[in-house]
This record gives structure tokens, C-alpha cells and sequence, in this order.
């Protein structure tokens, strides 16, 4: 990342960024957060296995990986048993994702899922594969440009969610069993994650917006695919 950070042009970072958008919104937020998570919306199995690709190639995981953790960040928020808790320090809440063990009795559904367990299976095949296509069509600055600093923004995003919405904010949501907050900048680079204390007061709502100006880009993206 550091040296992406030196070497990138301007067109560099609108490409890692488009990617980004591809893999954070359309893949995390939307799939694995708001429907694998969630369930709180309805779309078309194509739009679920499109999501659920452009997640993967993220490098954040398999969905049965992360959706096991997010959900147990839920049951256990800001306890000994949650994942990644700002409560038990930086390195946790900002990397505890990376660490955490999945629970598979967290995620039932997904292992009856064909395409998400074949998705958990070959998912550094899948990994590889984009990797080799990318140096094949562009060498190592297509790799970094389109698959290595998209991932490193993702994983620097979520883990800005994890810490920043669990410490500073506001709440719409007083008397949650846990200390999520509404962080305005959170929101913004991680296409509305941020409005933090709205998903933990209504976490089966795909919208995270409650008030006019608090917006939720991936809300918009959720209304074009939605049933």
C-alpha cells in the first residue's frame, strides 16, 4: 500500500477507487452485510452471486467467514466474545475481523447454500485466478491498481467502522444493549456503514438512513436490485 501510495497517478486512484466501489459497496455492504447478514432485503439469486463475487475478490474473506463474524459482533457487541470491539483496544476492533474464528453455528444457512460454500471453498482459487488475469492483461501496476490497494481501502474502511462507530457519534438509538454509534465519517467512506447506532437499533432495516441528511449510498444501490 505504501508503495501504491508513491507511485499512483490520479487515474490510478479513480480505478482502485471504482473497484473499491465494486468490492466495498456492491459486494460487502450490500451482499454480505445487508442480505447474507441480515436478511433484510430480497433481490434475485444473479444479483446475490454477482455480490457475493465482487466481495470475494475484495480479498475480505468468504461470505460464511465474514457473515459467521458479523454476526457474531451482533450477538456478543462490545463484550469479551465480540470480534472486534473497540472496548478491548485498537489492534482488535481495526484488525479483529482478520483474526476472529468463525463459528459455523452461525452461519446454518449459508452451509446450505451450494454456490456460497463452493464460494468459501475456492475462494483464494477465485483470488488467484483474477490475480493472474490481471498481470496477464497489465502486469504488476494492473494487480495493485485493480486488486491489491481496492483491498487494502476495504480493509482500512471496515476497520475505520468497527472502531471509529463503536466510540464516536451520536445515537438515534439511546438504549442499545451496546455503545454503536452514528459516525459522519465512517458513513462516508464506507458508503453509509457508518450510520452504526441506525443498524444496531433496526438490524433487520437494508436502510441505514434515519434522518434526511444522514445518507446511505448503499440504500440507493439496494432500491435499483430489490424485490
Amino acid at each position: 500500500a505504501i508503495y501504491c501510495i508513491f507511485v499512483f497517478t490520479p487515474i490510478d486512484y479513480l480505478h482502485s477507487l471504482l473497484m473499491y466501489f465494486i468490492t466495498g459497496c456492491l459486494g460487502t455492504t450490500v451482499t454480505y452485510h445487508r442480505y447474507l447478514s441480515h436478511k433484510s432485503y430480497k433481490t434475485r439469486p444473479i444479483f446475490v452471486k454477482l455480490g457475493t463475487l465482487c466481495a470475494t475478490l475484495g480479498g475480505i474473506g468468504s461470505s460464511i467467514g465474514w457473515v459467521s463474524v458479523h454476526r457474531q459482533h451482533h450477538r456478543f457487541s462490545d463484550t469479551e466474545k465480540d470480534p472486534h470491539s473497540p472496548k478491548f483496544g485498537f489492534f482488535r476492533s481495526f484488525y479483529g475481523s482478520v483474526l476472529a474464528e468463525p463459528n459455523v453455528r452461525y452461519v446454518t444457512d449459508l452451509l446450505q447454500n451450494k454456490f456460497q460454500v463452493k464460494m468459501h471453498e475456492y475462494y483464494w482459487i477465485v483470488n488467484i485466478i483474477f490475480a493472474i488475469l490481471l498481470l496477464t492483461l497489465g502486469g504488476v501496476h494492473t494487480w495493485l491498481v485493480w486488486h491489491v490497494f481496492p483491498s487494502f481501502i476495504l480493509w482500512t474502511t471496515m476497520g475505520v467502522v468497527n472502531t471509529a462507530s463503536h466510540m464516536w457519534g451520536y445515537r438515534n438509538y439511546p438504549n442499545t444493549r451496546e455503545d454503536s454509534r452514528n459516525n459522519w465519517f465512517a458513513a462516508l467512506v464506507a458508503w453509509g456503514e457508518g450510520w452504526h447506532n441506525n443498524h444496531h437499533g433496526d438490524a433487520g432495516n437494508w436502510s441505514f438512513q434515519r434522518r434526511w441528511w444522514e445518507f446511505d449510498i448503499s440504500k440507493q444501490v439496494i432500491k435499483l436490485i430489490k424485490l
